[in-house]
Parts: C-alpha cells; structure tokens; sequence
C-alpha cells in the first residue's frame, strides 16, 4: 500500500520555473541545466523502481517515497521506506552508469567511466546513517525495538557493481533493482514474528507522513540570481513571449496572437516557485501585469491553490 507517493522533488520544479523565466544567454542558464539533469536522473531511478514494488502485496507493504525528517537540528531524508509487520527497510536509490566499485579498507564508491574515475561518499554509509537517525526518530513516539534493515539499489540495470575485496557488506547490502524482491523476501523468512499490527503500522505512517517537511531552497539564493534577472508577466505557451495581455477572459499574445484562458496558471506557479510560497494579490497583478484587484482575485481563486487570511491579508499557496 502506498502511503507517500513518489513526486517530482521541488528543486526540479524550481529549476524548470527558472529556467522558463531566464532569458536564453543568462550566464547562469548552464548550471541550472546541468544541476536539473542530475537531479531529474535521480528522480527516474527512484521512478524504475514502481514497478518492482507493484509485486509487494498490498496489505503487507507500506510504501513512504522521499521521506523527510527533522532529527535535532538537522534533517535527514530517506528515498525509500517500506514498512511491514516484521521488519522495516531503509533503501537508497541509485543512478548511475558505467561500473562503479564499492568498500575496501576507504570505504567509498569509485565510479568508472569513459576511463575517467571519480570519487563519491559511500552509499552504504548513507543509508546506515539514515536507518540509525530513524530508530532515534522513532523512538522518540515510542516506536522501539523494532529491527530495521538497509539495501542500496542501483536502479540503472546496466551499472556494472563490485565489491572490492569481496567486501561482505556489499554483497550483502546492495544490488539491482531487478533483485529488491528477492532482497526483500530474504528479509521475510529470516524474520519471523510479527511485532506491528495493522492499526499500529497504519499509525506509524500517519505520524511520518505528518512530519515530512519537504526541502524548500531559496533558489534564487542558491545560483546568485537577481530578482531582477527573472521575465516577468504571462508567457506565451506558443511562442514564449512576454507579457500576454489580458483581452475579455482571455490571454492574448501580441507576438502569434495565441489565446488562452489558463496561461496564468504556470506563471503564478512559477512565481511561487521562485520569489516566495505564498503570493497575495498586490503581487499577482505585479507580476502577471495587470491592474484589476477583481481579475486577480479571480484568477487566483480559480487555481485551487490554499487560501489563509482574508481581505487584503489574504495569501495563497500550492497545497501539499
């Protein structure tokens, strides 16, 4: 049963919104662009592994997708969480080509590609850490004793592993996608008596879902961009110019003379990705170019966006 679903992570969101309001030559464009493919190549990885997660029976899996969770002062975020009446799993999704060499007395992963060999933080060190940080959280509800387990899944099946030295832990902790339901059956016949009950794990879940805080960057923060940098106005799905006008309920482009009576839609959206994550009025019709509080009003009203004060002090938002 899926209790969190897989979404598309904010940050690529973010970046999408930014990149669709830099102008072509921004001298930043590059970075976001590289960033995003990263980040979008992790969000496929994560994706590939639905459908082996479709041959869990319902009833006995609980699914949480991209986890976050405040453990002192920090937050730590866990890719894939499966909950079952025997045990827990912490998985850690990978997306990565080429062939890629794990343990040995540094315990890191060393990716080889292209004859080019680079470094990066060891996995398997990641998802300890994040199983050791969610028995703390857990505990802290009075969830205890209850044995958590950690795989490292490389949802490319085309990486090439090994485990240097025949590293133990990492025949043991990591493998393809294709191999989590075997991994996971292993789990359960070594694992043989039930220490969560239906309404307790359903609790479980609830109490983690509410305390999942997604990650919000200051993006324009982040890459140095200037508010001034970012089109405004409503931009044109046909041809990209800006502003549209607003002509009898409708958006006009003065450039292919398009219409439209939702292009506003992606704008406010991508101002609350970008500026702040909540917009008023003022701010709409700032932003979208336009001067009637009515029409803003309206148009803000029309997104199914969350709504919280009233009158002037009235902000909207995108919902969870």
């Amino acid at each position: 049963m899926i209790v969190k679903n897989l979404s598309i992570p904010l940050r690529i969101l973010q970046n999408e919104a930014l990149l669709n309001r830099l102008h072509e030559h921004h001298p930043k464009r590059e970075l976001i662009e590289a960033d995003n493919m990263k980040r979008l190549k992790g969000y496929r990885g994560e994706q590939a592994l639905d459908y082996y997660l479709s041959f869990l029976a319902a009833n006995e899996f609980y699914i949480l997708h991209g986890l976050r969770l405040q453990h002192g002062e920090y937050f730590f975020q866990i890719d894939l969480l499966l909950v079952s009446p025997l045990f827990l799993l912490v998985v850690e999704i990978k997306n990565i080509s080429g062939t890629v060499i794990l343990g040995g007395p540094f315990k890191q992963m060393i990716r080889i590609k292209d004859n080019i060999e680079e470094g990066f933080n060891n996995p398997l060190t990641q998802v300890k850490r994040q199983k050791y940080q969610l028995q703390e959280w857990l505990a802290k509800y009075n969830y205890t004793g209850l044995p958590i387990e950690h795989l490292v899944v490389f949802s490319n099946s085309s990486t090439i592993i090994r485990a240097q030295d025949n590293d133990k832990e990492v025949l043991e902790k990591v493998c393809h996608a294709n191999q989590l339901i075997e991994k996971i059956n292993s789990y359960k016949s070594s694992y043989n008596r039930i220490l969560l009950e239906e309404k307790k794990i359903k609790k479980m879940c609830r109490v983690l879902k509410k305390h999942h805080i997604p990650k919000r960057d200051d993006i324009l923060q982040t890459y140095g961009i200037s508010q001034s940098d970012i089109i405004q106005g409503v931009i044109c799905p046909e041809c990209s110019f800006s502003p549209m006008i607003r002509l009898r309920g409708s958006w006009s482009c003065p450039s292919c003379k398009l219409t439209s009576t939702n292009a506003h839609h992606k704008a406010i959206k991508d101002f609350l990705y970008l500026m702040n994550p909540t917009i008023s009025n003022q701010q709409t019709r700032e932003f979208l170019k336009i001067n009637s509080r009515t029409i803003a009003s309206k148009l803000l009203k029309g997104m199914n966006l969350h709504c919280t004060g009233n009158t002037k002090g009235t902000y909207y938002s995108l919902p969870e």
